[in-house]
């Protein structure tokens, strides 16, 4: 049985981080496990808002123990279910954490973990997702802010960086509901999972949008950040890769000017974020969609060629060759 290509989209990408002489070694496994876990991506587009869900996971860790200082490019949200740990980053700063706080840390902020239990576990859900606000097609109306309540999170967390969020009892136990779905999700996997789990997302994205509305610290008006990194602009072009179904001709050219850069500075900047070129990463995100086609429809490879605007369906199947290793009818055939 031949395996669907896992492009980076597909994959939790955790780079880890210098710190003083060296790496921090990683826990050993009877330390710190991921319990469960589910790996995208998932996107939802709409009305301005786009979220790509990357991964949600539940992680314990056990003893005493440490997990070393490490970045994603994407959003990282933790939750505590129980117990007590901390949160450190490679600026000194540390953060106690228990039931009732939520943790968010942009892409590519450098965090870290440290725990010490005794009998009990401290249980982490963790989610990674991209979440970007297109500004102009925000359903704004006069003295109205914006709707669906995206805005405050975005705002408090991405605009203004903040990384903790200690929510009341009665906020926390509205979160801990939906924590405890996504962890009971996660426990018995299946079919169409991943849109529940970007549905609790939203949930919760929403009830601590509301939270911070009540509380006056975020209103969802000040969405447009403060200044656009080198960073946020391959985010951004990377986003857009995954939002389109076909890759077209002067598509790179074009992400490169939308992100300030000359073209060949775009493709080697990228290559070092990711790993790969724009076009490779389309090419990888292209066959993955070829796999899911032949996979989970009937429709005959020659549709899916024409789907994918392939001029002809031996083209397509010369190229699926060439990267997943077997002709499309083969893979079809053993999956």
């Amino acid at each position: 049985m031949h395996e669907m290509p896992k492009p980076l989209p597909g994959s939790r990408m955790v780079e880890r981080v210098r710190s003083g002489h060296g790496f921090q070694p990683w826990p050993p496994q009877e330390l710190r496990r991921v319990q469960s876990s589910w790996r995208g991506p998932l996107h939802a587009r709409v009305e301005g808002v786009q979220l790509h869900l990357r991964y949600v996971g539940l992680h314990q860790h056990n003893g005493r123990g440490a997990y070393p200082l490490h970045r994603h490019p994407y959003t990282e949200l933790a939750l505590a279910l129980e117990g007590r740990g901390q949160f450190h980053d490679d600026e000194g700063g540390c953060e106690d954490v228990a039931p009732g706080d939520l943790v968010v840390f942009p892409p590519q902020a450098v965090h870290g973990t440290r725990w010490r239990m005794g009998r009990r576990a401290w249980p982490l859900l963790v989610i990674d997702f991209d979440l970007s606000l297109e500004v102009p097609a925000l359903p704004l109306e006069s003295g109205e802010t914006c709707d669906p309540a995206i805005a405050p999170f975005y705002e408090w967390f991405l605009v203004r960086r903040q990384r903790r969020l200690r929510l009341k009892p009665s906020e926390w136990s509205v979160a801990r509901a939906h924590a405890a779905e996504m962890a009971r999700r996660l426990a018995a996997p299946a079919y169409g999972m991943g849109v529940e789990l970007l549905s609790e997302l939203l949930h919760l994205v929403a009830h601590v949008s509301r939270c911070l509305r009540a509380r006056g610290w975020a209103d969802g008006r000040h969405v447009l950040q403060a200044a656009a990194t080198p960073s946020a602009a391959l985010l951004n072009a990377r986003t857009q890769l995954e939002s389109h179904v076909v890759f077209s001709p002067g598509a790179i050219r074009s992400l490169a000017r939308a992100s300030g850069f000359s073209e060949a500075h775009f493709i080697r900047a990228f290559r070092a974020a990711f790993g790969v070129t724009p076009k490779q990463y389309a090419q990888r995100l292209l066959m993955r969609r070829a796999c899911g086609l032949l996979n989970g429809t009937d429709l005959p490879i020659r549709q899916i060629a024409a789907q994918l605007k392939y001029e002809d369906a031996a083209i397509f199947s010369r190229a699926f060759r060439r990267f997943v290793g077997v002709s499309p009818s083969d893979f079809r055939a053993s999956t």
